[in-house]
């Protein structure tokens, strides 16, 4: 599906790009904050969240307070959330502070996490081989800014962003 821009970066976007809308399968465009790391196993890092079967979710139900938070499953009654323990793809991951508004939909649960393959999109997130979602959790830390910028985008940003931002070889498996 793409990227849609965030809520907080409306201004931002042309005419013509999208905005990020819960259940788009779009994943946010836009500068936000790396938050904690998590997955399956224990760690040692700063603020590492080990994921719950059962118990750790991220709540996607706009019509919850929760909207939006990663919690426990008792503290949330009976509202629409992810169980991210369910799910192989978050043996490793990192949590994207992605501030959403709840009464506009503008999208949930946004992460940086293992994708199924190379050719296979995620649901709003940004999916990367399970190497480079490591390498990521040992290089960053909470706090860091994250760019997610449409390719066209990137001209609108003279000199604001490092020369690293040329846009690398798409991922595949013949080179991941």
């Amino acid at each position: 599906a793409g990227l849609g821009w965030g809520y907080s970066f409306l201004d931002l976007k042309e005419r013509e790009e999208p905005e990020k809308i819960e259940g788009d399968k779009r994943t946010p465009a836009g500068f936000f904050r790396i938050g904690a790391s998590f997955g399956f196993a224990p760690s040692r890092r700063p603020g590492y969240i080990e994921l719950k079967a059962g118990e750790t979710v991220c709540v996607e139900d706009p019509s919850s307070p929760f909207y939006n938070a990663i919690t426990k499953r008792s503290e949330i009654g009976a509202v629409e959330a992810d169980d991210m323990r369910s799910s192989p793809l978050y043996r490793s991951g990192l949590f994207v502070d992605y501030p959403s508004d709840r009464a506009t939909r503008r999208g949930s649960c946004i992460l940086i996490h293992i994708w199924s393959a190379p050719d296979t999109g995620t649901a709003g997130c940004i999916g990367l081989p399970e190497e480079r979602v490591r390498a990521l959790q040992d290089f960053s830390r909470a706090g860091a800014v994250l760019a997610v910028l449409p390719e066209a985008a990137l001209e609108r940003f003279p000199g604001c962003l490092p020369a690293a931002t040329v846009r690398p070889p798409a991922l595949t498996s013949a080179n991941r």
